[in-house]
């Protein structure tokens, strides 16, 4: 029950209507208040199951105060909140010009407020001269408008006497996973409302490597068939960390290699949800990826996607919500500032410092399934260094967690002296679908010197101290870590591979192959949309489409007589 008088009540509402900026109150500030007042107070309905349609109660008792209602616009009252009309009354009146018509919901959805009418059953708005009368019951029915599958949660909150805060509770829409887990129905009951599909994935259970660095689209899905307009459909977007080990050392200077074991640790957070900043983006075939300011999925067909900041050795698990349906056969994303990569690193990894100069290190990964050459490689070194060469290379897999035999190598580099990437052209036929290990070594200079190293995330790790070169034998390692990875990177290609025009949609090309079709394709106004791999128009064929858009360090080209309008 209330303890305030009218004069505290008033100056709630006060601060309320100055609050608002608009120089009206909402309901919410209104029952707020009047529940704090002295004698009275108040019953009401809990959270319930509801569809479009959302009917709640609130029952008022009050045993000193008569409170009315009504409007006092062109009176000597219109700047008046609540207020007495006589000094000794024990009757407020609520001046209803200065009350907008809005409860405070989580989302925002319209409310009325009704009062009991003639009748058994009947409600009607409150109207000029109604009033919560000493001694009775006085009921008021709040009804909220919703997309049935919303889940709202309605509020009056002031001070320690008022904590109302009942949900409305949407009907859960039901998911279907079709196509090997690529493809998501929704349903309700029986009615199909749309679909989406995995498109940033070639497998629902595929890592998906993404290279570090701010703003990056982790994954996406393209959203069909919708009829309508799906209000608040997009719950938001839950990360798992995904990874077993962390480093833990807080230290500034450099460990020795022989001390990082002892910081690597059972990372606590594995397999739990973790707190990222993210936003929703949308593709935009001309354009590419752009904010999507909305938690709707419009009835029109839509690319969207999931954009952070990502750091290397992130190994997340990216969980839309999509009705209240998190979508957890899966989209899994690793940050990667190593192993084989469709385009070269810029942001400096930030992993942990390990010493390359006078040692050879290498880092285990597994060729892509259409790799056939590498024709860029590097690593990333931590500190600003005198000069010094270094020896860059590629060696087969020996089968017991460390390299075996040289296979490639680009002996002569000068290293500079700033920190950051450094990167070697290089023109190497390799296999598809094989394990190597790529390998940096450097001479012994008078400053320490580190590369950077991850201890979970990756595949592999080997080091041999007191080594300046890359031998033709790799030898035997002196530390081996086979969850650990270095920053050491190698950009592949694939061969062009013949490819069909798609029958209908946007043409997303996603698998890392580099695909070359063999006559005419008209798919306008539909776009071509390059995330990861390529589109070669050969002399003589045209790709007619809507729009052209391709992800940073993919291929979109055309050769001499072929053609490529967009849009």
């Amino acid at each position: 029950m209330g303890s305030s008088t009218w004069q505290e009540v008033k100056k709630l509402l006060i601060i309320a209507l100055v609050a608002s900026g608009i120089g009206l109150i909402s309901y919410t500030d209104l029952f707020g208040a009047l529940f704090e007042l002295k004698g009275i107070s108040y019953d009401y309905t809990g959270d319930i199951y509801c569809e479009n349609t959302c009917e709640s109660y609130i029952n008022i008792t009050t045993t000193y105060w008569r409170v009315c209602f009504a409007g006092y616009e062109d009176t000597k009252y219109e700047n008046e909140t609540l207020f007495k009309k006589r000094s000794r009354s024990r009757t407020l009146h609520v001046n209803m010009d200065n009350v907008d018509n809005v409860i405070s919901t989580e989302p925002r959805v319209e409310v009325d407020w009704l009062v009991p009418a003639r009748g058994k059953g009947n409600w009607r708005p409150i109207k000029d001269g109604d009033c919560w009368d000493r001694g009775k019951i006085n009921k008021i029915k709040l009804v909220g408008y919703k997309e049935k599958s919303q889940t709202v949660k309605w509020s009056f909150e002031v001070g320690e006497y008022v904590d109302i805060d009942p949900v409305w509770i949407g009907e859960k829409i039901d998911i279907n996973y079709k196509n090997k887990n690529m493809t998501i129905e929704f349903k309700d009951k029986e009615l199909f409302l749309g679909q989406a599909k995995l498109k940033s994935h070639t497998t629902y259970d595929e890592v998906r490597r993404v290279p570090t660095g701010k703003n990056k689209t982790v994954i996406w899905y393209e959203f069909l068939d919708f009829k309508e307009d799906s209000i608040g459909a997009l719950k938001g977007v839950e990360f798992i960390d995904m990874r077993e080990k962390v480093f833990n050392y807080s230290g500034k200077e450099p460990l020795n290699e022989s001390e990082i074991d002892k910081y690597i640790i059972p990372n606590p957070n594995y397999l739990l949800s973790i707190e990222k900043n993210y936003s929703f983006v949308y593709l935009d075939g001309k354009v590419g990826w752009i904010i999507y300011n909305s938690s709707n999925i419009p009835k029109e067909n839509i690319i969207i996607g999931v954009q952070i900041d990502l750091g290397w050795g992130e190994y997340l698990d990216v969980v839309f919500n999509i009705f209240d349906n998190k979508l957890d056969r899966h989209a899994i994303v690793l940050g990667v500032s190593s192993g084989f990569v469709t385009v070269a690193p810029t942001a400096d990894p930030e992993g942990s410092g390990s010493t390359i100069d006078g040692n050879r290190q290498a880092t285990k990964d597994t060729s892509p399934a259409t790799a056939t050459k590498i024709t860029k490689i590097g690593f990333y070194v931590n500190d600003a260094t005198e000069e010094g060469n270094f020896e860059i290379g590629l060696y087969s897999d020996d089968a017991t967690d460390e390299p075996n035999a040289r296979l490639l190598v680009d002996a002569t580099n000068a290293k500079g002296t700033d920190a950051g990437w450094k990167n070697v052209d290089v023109d190497w036929a390799i296999e598809s679908d094989t394990i190597y290990w790529l390998a940096v070594s450097m001479e012994n200079l008078g400053e320490a010197t580190h590369l950077d190293f991850a201890s979970s995330g990756g595949s592999g790790e080997a080091v041999i101290f007191n080594s300046a070169t890359l031998p033709t034998d790799w030898g035997a390692s002196a530390i081996k870590d086979v969850d650990a990875m270095i920053a050491i990177y190698a950009v592949w290609e694939a061969v062009a591979v013949t490819c069909d025009c798609p029958g209908s949609g946007n043409w997303l090309i996603n698998d890392g192959s580099i695909c070359e079709p063999s006559t005419d394709c008209d798919i306008y106004p539909n776009i071509v949309r390059v995330s990861s791999g390529g589109l070669r128009v050969p002399s003589g064929v045209a790709v007619i489409s809507g729009g052209c858009s391709v992800e940073l360090g993919e291929i979109l080209s055309v050769d001499i007589g072929g053609r490529l309008p967009c849009g």
